[in-house]
């Protein structure tokens, strides 16, 4: 049976009211909070393949009725041996009118508040509409000037970047792989982590790094080439029926109840 996910009441509160005075707030200590009132604390294994900054941690949108996708944020922000820098969805956007004209811009403006209180980083949905060029691109500058003057650190992102109906892996919006393999150009390592639920418990698997073969030819071959590589890394670290056609051969193979073996 899935547990209830539950964010604190008193946790809520303070955070929003901090959001409405732009007040800074850090992610460690909120994290440690939420996934203290949880029956049974998430499980994060392979921390051993981490080395030290910088790095990009790149995992799979999981989500579903119930547990939203920050809960696999809190779980690997509690434990990365350094600071962590996420680059969160600037905002939900919708395809009706009503809710464009309403929720989004409520979204947009609650997410980049949240955003700018814990330091992170409230990125446009890809690929960027004609009016968002220019906040992705600042976006963009601002991730790449987190990793530099923190080379201890981790820049982390969900390369989907949004929910996937029925948990499989999807591909990334077109530009993801370009935008990963400018980062991994800066110097940061690429750690895949594979997030799931397992006997009501929600977990995270961190991979070993990954070398990216920079395919030739036009940009959309190399975007797409380096999204496949991307998620096919995710897809290794994931039960078999979350890989959808991602599913490749690897050393790494899932064992059921008793996680993985090499």
């Amino acid at each position: 049976m899935n547990q209830r996910y539950r964010l604190p009441r008193r946790l809520i509160l303070r955070v929003a009211y901090d959001v409405l005075r732009n007040r800074p707030r850090s992610l460690r200590p909120d994290a440690l909070t939420a996934l203290s009132t949880l029956q049974k604390p998430p499980l994060v294994t392979g921390l051993e393949n981490l080395t030290s900054g910088p790095g990009l941690l790149v995992l799979n949108h999981y989500s579903r009725p119930g547990l939203n996708v920050w809960w696999g944020a809190l779980a690997l922000s509690a434990v990365l041996p350094g600071p962590v820098h996420w680059v969160m969805a600037g905002g939900w956007t919708y395809s009706d009118r009503l809710r464009q004209a309403t929720l989004e811009p409520l979204t947009a403006w609650a997410f980049h508040r949240l955003a700018a209180i814990y330091g992170l980083t409230a990125m446009p949905p890809m690929p960027p509409r004609p009016h968002e060029q220019a906040a992705r691109a600042v976006a963009v500058r601002q991730v790449v000037a987190w990793l530099r003057s923190h080379p201890e650190g981790f820049v982390a992102l969900s390369p989907e970047g949004r929910d996937i109906p029925g948990g499989v892996l999807g591909w990334p919006p077109p530009g993801t792989g370009r935008w990963i393999v400018h980062l991994t150009a800066l110097g940061a390592a690429l750690w895949p982590v594979g997030v799931w639920e397992e006997e009501g418990r929600l977990r995270l698997a961190i991979g070993r790094s990954v070398a990216l073969n920079l395919c030739h030819g036009e940009k959309e071959h190399l975007d797409r080439c380096v999204s496949r590589q991307v998620m096919q890394a995710i897809a290794r670290l994931l039960p078999p029926e979350m890989r959808g056609e991602f599913n490749a051969p690897d050393p790494v193979e899932y064992n059921g109840r008793n996680g993985f073996i090499r």
